[in-house]
């Protein structure tokens, strides 16, 4: 998990920074309610529309997101059985 990804996490969790597609940079509101990769889960991979989903998804978010569903269900593994 890099650094970034771990302090915006944070951050947000906290609700101290506003929200933000990672795509585009809109922020969240009232009127524009973000959602996240359904595969992954990840508190970063936020998105206003598929449109942004789906550039996020070409422009490398594919093979991360493989990445990151790995290390979650070796972690979930390692916690059931280690």
């Amino acid at each position: 998990v890099s650094k970034r990804y771990t302090i915006t996490a944070v951050a947000a969790a906290k609700g101290t920074v506003a929200r933000r597609c990672c795509v585009c940079g809109k922020e969240e509101g009232a009127s524009l309610k973000l959602k996240i990769c359904s595969a992954c889960k990840h508190p970063d991979e936020t998105y206003c529309s598929t449109e942004c989903q789906a550039a996020a998804w070409k422009g490398g978010h594919k093979s991360a997101c493989a990445r990151k569903k790995k290390e979650m269900s070796v972690e979930l593994g390692a916690g059931l059985f280690g």
